[in-house]
């Protein structure tokens, strides 16, 4: 890619020295010795490694960053269709404990039928619950990163106007 410098306004000194904040190279000059320059003129094309390296690897972080706002939401769509099932899960196995309860008091249920009934119901609640803390965690995640990605889009636009990319 190709970058060009732009520069405007009346130079009165004999040698000018423009300079870039980058390692550069000039691939064309636009003018001629003692020619007038206008304001927002090109004066000259310059390409730089520096820049491209750093507009690579930035918009590679924000692609990565990207993908993990794309998993991360995918995981919270998942969580959001689950959750009512295992929110049904958990309330009948409650229902099923109580009615095991009253046969157990009874005396029609064995006790270790009991047992299993409550081992269903501990893990619908235990699911439910590390579903809505992983939901709760992965919407902090989402907050974090849609600002990283925000940020890193911001820094890419900045360098990319500050160097005018135009291939």
């Amino acid at each position: 890619p190709h970058f060009f410098l732009n520069a405007g306004g009346l130079i009165l000194a004999e040698k000018t020295t423009i300079a870039t904040e980058f390692h550069s190279t000039v691939r064309t000059l636009s003018v001629k010795e003692f020619t007038n320059v206008r304001a927002g003129e090109t004066v000259a094309q310059i390409s730089s490694h520096q820049v491209t390296q750093a507009l690579a690897e930035l918009s590679t972080q924000a692609a990565q960053v990207r993908i993990q706002l794309a998993e991360l939401e995918t995981r919270q769509k998942t969580i959001a269709a689950l959750e009512p099932m295992t929110k049904e899960r958990a309330v009948i196995a409650a229902d099923v404990r109580k009615q095991l309860d009253k046969l157990t008091d009874m005396k029609v249920l064995p006790l270790d039928r009991r047992i299993s009934s409550f081992e269903n119901y501990f893990r619908g609640q235990q699911d439910l619950t590390t579903l809505r803390a992983e939901g709760a965690a992965i919407e902090e995640q989402l907050d974090v990163l849609r600002a990283v990605v925000e940020r890193s889009e911001d820094a890419l636009a900045e360098l990319q106007i500050g160097f005018s990319n135009r291939n």
